[in-house]
């Protein structure tokens, strides 16, 4: 009774000037659509997940079959997995005979994020999609460009060179900062100063360069071109040369003033009975001679420690060595930290010259002991709300599992422990946690951008380094004078 119903029904929409006849299911005694049945097609490439570089072609192949009497036309499409966006590729591509197949080359230039790759077959009366069962990574390459420095620079021993740049890269992607002799930047002879991570999203950053490479070895006197190289392992490496020069001075002979020892880096435990310092002067007249100890570069900004204190040097005689025992020239203890040698010489006319060791003296309580020493910033840095102040440091942990955390306080006291009793005290604020200390003296820098919310005034900076409760802190020789916006 069903079948002749729909039969019957069938024949009615003939009659009526239907020009497509239903077809009848037997099976489930209903009508269906012929279209949806004789319409198919389907993405045979890609099949599996890929990552592409950006503006990488990728070869897409589909298949298709039309029973449907109709002429059709085929369309492929790309959808973002992120908005769902979608971006035809091609379309109006003719549908011959009752199978058809292609080939499609999508250039992914412009293209970013995740993607699938629809397949639409359409006639006048009906269509079919088939989504292909890969999704495709466009991967954007890193962005880079370099802020300072903007103009030539000559460079001398002591000197600071900031170096900033804008980029980024949604992968963990490092970029290796260095100087070059000539502009061919694969031939050996690259000289690598710093090696950054780029955030994601893009941001300001920046590197104080003091002279070294990052091994710690002083770049020889020369002209250098500035220059990074980044790759992100997917896309092509990019190469961004700075159109500045930095020159090395070759610095000036002196006459033979040096510290000799420590020539290289010196562990000082308390358990030692001392340290052996010595240099030589070399002076046709008599001089005095301070020996001094530093955990910055400056040696003028007043955080220098005197530890033997104008001691006559005779004209053409050099002074025995000096055993440092860990305390000062006033006989008190010198607190743990990671110290530069050096020395000034006084003479009857000009001001005093300066020498500075080779190695570093490690001054510990225990061999374990994990040690930290501010390097940057060494004099007053006044910034506005949303400047960026580099804060640079050696660290060294023998049993490398010490975390390093830096803060900003009103008061020049580490660890103070406010206590309520002056309103106008704040508590230290932490900028930087967990940062993970490593081993040799490492040096390290964090780039910290001062945000709208911190009052305008001065602050001092601590770094702090623990491991299970051991460890010491250090203050930056210099401090950070946040501006008032409204110019109090």
């Amino acid at each position: 009774m069903r079948i002749a119903i729909l039969v019957a029904a069938a024949l009615a929409i003939l009659l009526t000037g239907g020009t497509c006849l239903p077809l009848v299911d037997n099976v489930n005694n209903r009508v269906v659509d012929p279209g949806a049945r004789n319409l198919a097609g389907a993405i045979r490439l890609p099949t599996t997940d890929q990552t592409l570089a950006a503006g990488e072609t990728l070869e897409i192949t589909w298949t298709g079959s039309n029973q449907t009497g109709e002429a059709a036309s085929v369309s492929i499409t790309v959808e973002s997995r992120d908005d769902l966006s979608r971006t035809t590729l091609v379309s109006g591509i003719a549908f011959v005979g009752t199978s058809d197949g292609g080939t499609y080359h999508w250039d992914t230039a412009g293209f970013s994020g995740p993607y699938v790759i629809i397949l639409r077959i359409a006639t006048a009366g009906t269509s079919h999609e088939d989504t292909g069962p890969g999704i495709i990574t466009i991967d954007a390459p890193p962005t880079f460009e370099f802020r300072q420095p903007t103009e030539d620079v000559s460079f001398e021993s002591g000197d600071t060179v900031t170096i900033a740049w804008f980029g980024g890269d949604d992968s963990a992607t490092t970029a290796r900062i260095g100087l070059d002799p000539d502009l061919e930047h694969d031939t050996g002879n690259e000289i690598f100063l710093t090696e950054p991570s780029l955030s994601s999203p893009e941001a300001f950053d920046s590197f104080e360069w003091t002279g070294n490479d990052t091994g710690g070895a002083a770049v020889d006197s020369g002209t250098y071109n500035l220059f990074a190289l980044i790759n992100d392992g997917i896309n092509p490496e990019i190469v961004v040369v700075a159109d500045v020069d930095i020159t090395v001075v070759e610095p000036e002979p002196d006459e033979g003033i040096v510290v000799a020892e420590p020539a290289e880096d010196t562990d000082f435990v308390d358990t030692d009975d001392s340290v052996t310092i010595e240099y030589r002067v070399n002076k046709s007249a008599d001089v005095l001679v301070d020996v001094k100890l530093n955990t910055d570069r400056s040696r003028t900004n007043g955080n220098e420690i005197i530890i033997d204190s104008q001691r006559l040097v005779e004209a053409d005689t050099d002074p025995d060595p000096f055993e440092w025992d860990g305390t000062d020239a006033n006989g008190d203890p010198v607190e743990d930290g990671i110290y530069e040698v050096f020395i000034s010489v006084f003479s009857t006319s000009g001001s005093p010259e300066t020498a500075v060791a080779d190695g570093l003296i490690y001054r510990r309580t225990t061999d374990t002991e994990p040690l930290i020493g501010l390097l940057a910033p060494s004099d007053v840095r006044t910034l506005d709300a949303g400047a960026f102040l580099t804060i640079e440091w050696r660290d060294d942990d023998p049993g490398e599992e010490a975390t390093i955390r830096i803060t900003l306080d009103d008061d020049p006291d580490p660890d103070s422990g406010e206590d309520g009793s002056d309103p106008d005290d704040i508590e230290e604020i932490t900028i930087l946690e967990d940062r993970a200390a490593l081993g040799d003296g490492v040096q390290d820098t964090f780039s910290y951008q001062i945000p709208g919310s911190l009052d305008p005034g001065t602050y001092y900076i601590f770094a702090y380094i623990d491991q299970d409760g051991a460890g010491n802190v250090s203050v930056a020789g210099g401090r950070l004078v946040v501006n008032d916006p409204a110019g109090g």
